[in-house]
């Protein structure tokens, strides 16, 4: 019997482990086929571009916007800096081309990022980001946006929904601390109505979560691109504003009509 036993879990282990490596394979296929697009930045190197994301200065400044000098970090391999220039409301963007994407069931963004440390009284309060989908890269609200954000005046992170400049925003999902490391998920859901916003730590414990069920940017008229921006308010010389580590954009279910 006990040899029985032994034979029967040995074909269990093996089915199971032929059935993920399976499922690993399929899902590896999804994200490389032309019905299912994908990219991602892990930000190995410090361009001014990004894979399919373009490096845009905000504001003036000068050589002092942009990204400073890659760091190396254990366990986030390839982080950068985004910087400030040398005027208010200055800042930096990597950005696809606003108008190419629409709002569509289950598309997904991923983020990991840190507030950098600083002793200037109320510097972090005054930076403002967004990590998403959105169309303007300013201090000014985008027409269409599903997107993280963080305004001037707090460390709260919420998550935001624009649709044609009408806005609903989650409750508060978390207080950031600088020199914290974050990775935060966005995903439309099934059926393409509600946006899910959730922030996770460095270990993937999550430390809040937020929907909103309607009012989402949908239809013709209705587009953005994705990526993020950081800007501070205040700050008149060039310095740290976001730490990211990794983007990535997964638009599943085409129809593109190739099988």
């Amino acid at each position: 019997m006990s040899t029985l036993v032994s034979r029967i879990t040995d074909l269990v282990v093996a089915v199971r482990n032929k059935f993920n490596a399976l499922t690993a394979d399929i899902a590896l296929r999804r994200i490389q086929d032309v019905n299912n697009y994908y990219a991602a930045t892990d930000f190995i190197d410090n361009n001014a571009a990004q894979s399919i994301w373009q490096g845009i200065v905000i504001g003036s400044g000068g050589s002092a916007n942009g990204v400073a000098t890659q760091n190396r970090v254990s366990r986030h391999p390839g982080t950068i800096t985004i910087r400030n220039g040398t005027a208010a409301n200055s800042g930096y963007a990597f950005r696809t081309q606003i108008g190419n994407i629409m709002t569509s069931a289950n598309m997904e963004m991923n983020f990991i990022f840190k507030l950098p440390s600083t002793t200037a009284s109320g510097y972090n309060t005054n930076i403002i980001f967004r990590m998403g989908f959105f169309d303007s890269i300013s201090t000014a609200e985008s027409t269409d946006q599903i997107a993280f954000f963080k305004d001037a005046g707090s460390l709260d992170l919420y998550g935001r929904v624009v649709n044609n400049g009408s806005v609903v925003n989650t409750s508060a999902l978390y207080t950031l601390v600088p020199e914290t490391w974050y990775s935060l998920k966005l995903k439309i859901g099934s059926a393409g109505t509600s946006a899910t916003f959730a922030i996770y730590d460095d270990d993937g414990n999550q430390l809040g979560t937020g929907t909103i069920s309607s009012g989402l940017p949908i239809g013709g008229a209705r587009s953005y691109g994705c990526g993020m921006f950081a800007i501070h308010t205040t700050e008149t010389t060039g310095r740290d504003l976001v730490e990211p580590d990794f983007m990535d954009l997964y638009i599943p279910n085409l129809g593109r009509g190739v099988a």
